[in-house]
């Protein structure tokens, strides 16, 4: 299959495990572009795949070659005094190095005073803990105004008075992409309701864009069924279920999907 997105023309390949019982004492790892893992079916008749291996390992990884790198020199001072949420459109101090269809990073710092007067001082809240960063790609850019527009709205307001944003060009070249894992059952092995030394994470996607999950239920796992980590952009988890989750009932398990 073909696929058409933001870029050139992908070619996808579909890996068909038909319906049955597989087991795996490892991960399985997808570390290219255009790979699909495809069973017949989340139910028990379906593709079962059961973990079983004695530690805490992830069942299905998907991982690119590394995060996301800003591009050197490229870091801009977000001037408008007050960005809203929801704004599209502000301006930079010198937009010259940008172009429309690059890839950025919106960058909120906020300062000792957005701590202070939120009252949140009390509890030696540090501001570089809350220096969020949202991908986004330039829709316009005018290089004499300084004026840029991105695709897709700000979720955090800046402004001068707290500290105020940055804009950053992205290299996203090592992330993979398009890849796909659905209509699967997966399982774990396991010894007692408690037990901590089996597989943890059905799914893992990490540094990787345009990606989902489909049709899955997971059984039995430690933290999560699906996990989305590191600079992963642009991910769905659709039609999918934690059952059963196997652990020790205290903090940092059962979160049956998670984003880190």
């Amino acid at each position: 299959t073909a696929f058409l997105y933001a870029g050139p023309a992908i070619n996808v390949l579909a890996v068909l495990l038909t319906a049955g019982s597989y087991t795996s004492s490892e991960p399985i790892r997808i570390q290219t572009s255009g790979v699909v893992l495809r069973g017949e079916g989340q139910g028990t008749g379906g593709t079962v795949i059961t973990a079983t291996a004695s530690s805490q390992i992830v069942l299905i990884e998907v991982v690119g070659d590394s995060g996301v790198d800003t591009v050197d020199g490229s870091t801009q001072r977000i001037v408008t005094g007050t960005v809203p949420v929801g704004s599209c459109i502000f301006e930079v101090e010198d937009a010259s190095g940008y172009s429309p269809g690059d890839t950025v990073a919106v960058r909120r710092t906020p300062n000792s005073d957005w701590i202070d007067d939120i009252g949140m001082d009390a509890y030696d809240w540090d501001e570089g803990s809350f220096d969020i960063v949202h991908e986004r790609v330039l829709t316009s850019v005018d290089t004499v105004t300084g004026v840029v527009e991105i695709d897709v709205p700000s979720v955090d307001g800046m402004s001068d008075a707290y500290g105020g944003g940055q804009l950053e060009l992205l290299d996203t070249s090592d992330r993979i992409h398009h890849v796909g894992i659905e209509d699967l059952r997966l399982d774990s092995e396991y010894d007692g309701s408690e037990d901590e030394d089996h597989a943890w994470t059905g799914i893992l996607l990490e540094d990787v864009e345009n990606a989902w999950v489909r049709r899955v239920t997971s059984l039995h796992f430690g933290r999560e069924a699906v996990k989305v980590d590191g600079d992963s952009h642009r991910i769905t988890v659709e039609d999918c279920a934690m059952l059963d989750p196997i652990s020790e009932i205290t903090g940092n398990r059962r979160y049956p999907f998670s984003v880190d």
